[in-house]
């Protein structure tokens, strides 16, 4: 049987795989451009997990903001009726007040009045 050497095109240089150039001038991805791009991902990689684990805190951080301001919303929106309905509450007292005191200016127009007339 014929020796074949499935690796006679590549060179190795301190056991690391260089790049041949073909006969027709292309040159051949080595090992050592594969690890190169490994350590490129790898590196990505981490840097990704790392902006993940930052977006995921800050998801956390604005999702308690959220239910603080819903809880304040809540309470404002509680506030806010409470004193829409004194403000109501308080002015149909001061319109009655006007109306009683309306009445009793009218009442004492007219006994003047009347007293006048009968002089």
């Amino acid at each position: 049987m014929d020796d074949i050497d499935l690796y006679g095109d590549l060179d190795f240089v301190d056991n690391k795989c260089v790049p041949s150039v073909k006969g027709d001038g292309k040159q051949e991805m080595d090992q050592g451009d594969n690890l190169n791009d490994i350590a490129i991902l790898q590196d990505s990689h981490d840097k990704l997990e790392k902006e993940n684990e930052k977006i995921i805190m800050e998801l956390g951080q604005i999702k308690e903001q959220l239910a603080r301001m819903t809880r304040v919303n809540k309470i404002l929106k509680s506030n806010i009726s409470s004193l829409y309905k004194t403000a109501k509450a308080e002015l149909d007292r001061k319109n009655d007040r006007i109306a009683e005191l309306t009445r009793q200016y009218d009442d004492l127009i007219f006994r003047r009045h009347q007293e006048s007339i009968h002089r």
